[in-house]
């Protein structure tokens, strides 16, 4: 198997479409839950005139091109944030797919069955770190909705996949991000949350809320303590370059309140991929 396989890069192409689908339904919940309200009902409508939308109008990104990024009804614009959380689940999915070797001529090789669970915590995983990026983005607020049965999730399914063998070792283009047993899970869990209580004890809440501890948590119990940890770092990273330029041209102050699930998120996603990568790389040159 391999990246220019013309059957895998089908393959690839199915997994990118599910992603946009996958993406359309975070764009519901992220909105809805974010406004209080059920994501089930009503169906899909417009933000602004709450006219209910046709099925033409609801093709992840191809419906936002045709309609020029404006409602078919009251002519209002849609916010590009809809597309563009589309795509990126589109391109995460995908790139769950070439991580993980989730090709099905694997089958001849080894079980199914782990490759599976372990691309599930990819997707899961993805999904709720950009929900959150979205909802704290516009509300400042990381809702137990989201972070609980997301702690919930990743606690599952990381005993599933070590119920099940642990993660597949043949055919994929980088190593298992995850916690490899549920042990590991729950030492992840205590070290992210407790990593983000103890800056909520050591500021009294002026630095870091209980949504950050909850993220720091769920992190955990994903990936384990390490990955966990260097997603903070890399938040922290990304965090100083977004805003220290702005700060030195006085665009912003010192008290200005920086949200920082978005950013988590982001460390959360580049440690997924590409964690235990930079860890080997680090390791190596000391």
């Amino acid at each position: 198997m391999f990246p220019h396989d013309l059957l895998f890069l089908s393959e690839l192409l199915i997994f990118f479409v599910v992603g946009l689908s996958i993406g359309s339904f975070l764009n519901v919940c992220s909105f809805r839950i974010a406004t209080g309200e059920s994501i089930v009902r009503p169906a899909s409508r417009c933000p602004s005139c709450k006219t209910p939308l046709a099925t033409l109008d609801n093709i992840p990104v191809l419906s936002y091109l045709l309609l020029r990024g404006r409602c078919r009804y009251c002519k209002i614009g849609i916010s590009p944030e809809y597309p563009i959380i589309e795509l990126l689940m589109g391109v995460l999915c995908a790139s769950t797919a070439i991580a993980v070797g989730l090709d099905l001529r694997m089958l001849r090789i080894e079980p199914m069955l782990p490759r599976i669970v372990e691309s599930l915590m990819f997707l899961s995983l993805c999904f709720f770190a950009v929900l959150i990026a979205a909802i704290d983005r516009h509300t400042g607020l990381v809702p137990d909705c989201v972070s609980l049965p997301g702690i919930v999730c990743g606690f599952t399914l990381s005993t599933l996949l070590w119920a099940t063998g642990g993660c597949a070792k043949l055919g994929r283009f980088l190593p298992s991000p995850f916690a490899r047993s549920p042990l590991e899970s729950l030492v992840g869990l205590i070290v992210g949350g407790g990593f983000f209580l103890a800056i909520v004890l050591v500021s009294r809440g002026r630095m870091m809320g209980g949504g950050d501890i909850r993220i720091g948590a769920l992190l955990g119990v994903y990936m384990g303590w390490q990955l966990a940890l260097l997603s903070v770092l890399i938040a922290s990273v990304a965090g100083t370059l977004c805003y220290l330029p702005a700060l030195v041209r006085g665009r912003v102050g010192r008290r200005t309140e920086i949200r920082f699930g978005p950013l988590l998120s982001f460390g959360a996603i580049v440690s997924l991929f590409l964690g235990k990568s930079l860890i080997e790389w680090y390791l190596g040159m000391l």
